[in-house]
């Protein structure tokens, strides 16, 4: 087994940049102007663009679907199930769009077949994530000798708290950053990452998983599963203005709920498979939209910055 890393050679460097509005996230709003020419990205428009992937088996509060902001506002949200709760609780300016990662290209970098890359629970500025480290590093350790290479995927924030480093370092493994939200190149960079290795495995649910098989990666949930707890989110400003959706989110992201909903997952990685299909519909690839109709979504066209001005509630007809 190689170390690793160098098979990630060539990735976009990190651009860090203030995120004003939902759709700017991880560099989605960037990324699409970008390919349309574009160089501002002003705020006209949607207030916000699920990130993510919601793997709940039900939707039961708005807030599940549209994070903040009202139903005078415009939302663009991933699935039909989405923009059909959304549209039924008043939420009238919604649209069904896909997920962000969906409108990314290929980053055309080799594959390094036999590679594997391994990505840890992570903490957040305002969530605090206790993982056992030694425990979870070893279980990998395990394993490595079925692969050409093993590499940690680590989350910046971890980094910069120097957890995980360590002792990912001193087991022999390398690392590469992973996403960040204030990071313009974010998407991009998981995106190359994705399409640089054959398997990823992770030890909990997590928008990791479809965005990695999407790529084509063979991905797994393997090794002691990480189990959150209420108090890792006491401080999360979602869930203090939001306190009854936490109890719900505990619930999704335990090992019960995601054995039941998706036990082809959990497998030892260098026996899983390509999933491409299952992740295309858990991103809603279906409703994917062009560049222009994203262009007017955005507010960016003349149509969609005088509609807006105009009236909210004609924003976006030709749609």
């Amino acid at each position: 087994m190689k170390r690793g890393a160098n098979i990630f050679k060539g990735l976009s460097e990190r651009r860090i940049f203030n995120p004003s509005w939902e759709p700017s996230y991880y560099g989605a709003a960037r990324n699409i102007a970008d390919q349309l020419g574009r160089k501002e990205i002003s705020p006209y428009a949607p207030m916000t663009w699920k990130h993510g992937w919601d793997f709940s088996d039900e939707i039961r509060h708005i807030r599940q679907v549209i994070g903040w902001g009202d139903e005078n506002d415009v939302h663009l949200v991933q699935n039909r199930a989405q923009l059909d709760y959304a549209k039924s609780n008043g939420y009238r300016h919604t649209h069904a769009v896909g997920a962000p990662f969906l409108y990314l290209g290929q980053s055309r970098r080799p594959r390094s077949m036999g590679s594997l890359l391994v990505m840890p629970p992570h903490g957040l500025k305002d969530a605090v994530v206790d993982a056992d480290e030694n425990r979870y590093v070893s279980e990998i350790k395990d394993i490595a000798g079925d692969f050409s290479s093993v590499t940690f995927c680590l989350h910046p924030h971890d980094v910069e708290q120097q957890k995980w480093t360590g002792i990912v370092e001193n087991n022999g493994f390398e690392w590469v950053a992973g996403a960040s939200v204030e990071d313009e190149n974010a998407l991009r960079r998981m995106r190359a990452i994705f399409d640089t290795v054959e398997f990823m495995t992770t030890n909990s649910l997590g928008s990791h998983l479809p965005y990695a098989a999407f790529c084509g990666c063979k991905v797994s949930i393997y090794g002691s599963y990480h189990e959150r707890k209420r108090e890792d989110y006491v401080n999360t400003p979602f869930y203090l203005k939001n306190p009854y959706m936490l109890d719900h989110a505990i619930h999704i992201l335990s090992e019960q709920f995601a054995r039941k909903r998706f036990p082809k997952l959990f497998v030892n990685p260098a026996k899983s498979v390509e999933m491409k299909k299952w992740a295309e519909i858990q991103l809603g690839l279906e409703n994917k939209r062009s560049l222009s109709t994203m262009s007017r979504l955005m507010g960016w066209s003349f149509f969609g910055k005088l509609s807006y001005r105009m009236s909210k509630t004609t924003y976006a007809m030709q749609e």
